[in-house]
């Protein structure tokens, strides 16, 4: 449920991101905020790299920005983003191939059921993005939409089971103990 999740944080930042030129992803917030779409997405590059990369394999990765990454972010956007994918790529290969989310970090024997809370803790932050003048059109607000829905829906097929191969209908009239809705 964490990586489900994670994983819908994750692509809501991203299509809030996406169809924005250079322009639009590094315009600031508010004023008198100097707080941007592509230094949110520099501070999530770190995040992502410093609590999978850093704590969870023992690697020196140093970050990749400093600690103005979130104010007055003027870095390529393209670069930003494709630092952003590749961190979240090796993130979910880290989780995928760990068995268990109480394993523990190489650092600090952090768990990473914890890492995974940590970092939707930050996207969801990120998340407040909607509060930027560049806001996404309807357009972009359906796809948000369409995309969480789908996750949502893979999220409750068990295991190892397609979504066709569920019985019942949408209230569950089949499941025993389970009466149809009105």
């Amino acid at each position: 449920m964490l990586v489900a999740y994670l994983a819908d944080r994750r692509l809501t930042f991203e299509m809030k991101c996406d169809g924005l030129d250079a322009e639009g992803i590094t315009r600031r917030s508010v004023p008198p905020s100097n707080l941007s779409l592509l230094g949110l997405m520099r501070h999530l590059t770190d995040v992502e790299r410093h609590w999978f990369r850093q704590e969870m394999m023992g690697e020196d990765a140093p970050d990749l920005y400093d600690e103005a990454a979130v104010d007055g972010a003027t870095a390529d956007p393209a670069a930003v983003r494709q630092a952003w994918r590749e961190e979240v790529v090796i993130s979910e290969r880290l989780v995928a191939a760990s068995h268990d989310l109480g394993a523990r970090s190489k650092r600090r024997l952090v768990l990473l059921r914890e890492v995974l809370i940590h970092v939707i803790e930050g996207v969801r932050a990120a998340q407040r993005a909607r509060r930027f003048p560049a806001r996404a059109d309807r357009r972009t607000r359906r796809a948000v939409a369409s995309a969480v829905h789908l996750i949502r829906l893979r999220a409750a097929v068990e295991p190892g089971q397609r979504a066709e191969e569920r019985e019942g209908d949408r209230w569950g009239a089949s499941t025993p103990g389970h009466s149809a809705r009105p």
